[in-house]
């Protein structure tokens, strides 16, 4: 870890790799909205938070358990970081565009610019 910080700073590292992160969640935008979801985390009890770039994030301080996340089984969000929900926004979605997009596992979910751009989805899958 280098920097002459001794064991002094590698600790200050090893704590700090050792906190619970933040959970970002994203709204699913056609269900709610996300100043409507996060009243409803509140009501639960959580401490959600917008997230900075995304108009879509949210960000829970001190997440409970995974099994016990409220609204989940509603579809009201998906687990994701917020560089990830950047993407769209980047992608500067347009009714009509077409995309193409690679898909590396069977399981991949249906991008969130597709439902932007109002188009159906069309997967070319190479196996």
């Amino acid at each position: 870890m280098g920097g002459g910080n001794g064991g002094g700073g590698t600790l200050k590292v090893c704590t700090g790799n050792n906190q619970i992160a933040p959970l970002t969640l994203r709204t699913n935008t056609l269900k709610t909205s996300r100043d409507r979801l996060i009243e409803a985390l509140k009501e639960k009890g959580l401490e959600p938070f917008p997230t900075i770039y995304s108009k879509e994030g949210i960000v829970l301080k001190d997440p409970p358990p995974f099994p016990n996340y409220p609204l989940s089984k509603e579809g009201l969000y998906v687990i994701q970081d917020e560089a990830s929900q950047l993407v769209t926004a980047i992608l500067d979605p347009k009714p009509g565009r077409k995309s193409l997009m690679p898909v590396l596992h069977l399981g991949a979910r249906r991008p969130t610019w597709l439902r932007e751009w109002g188009t159906k989805e069309r997967s070319l899958r190479w196996t």
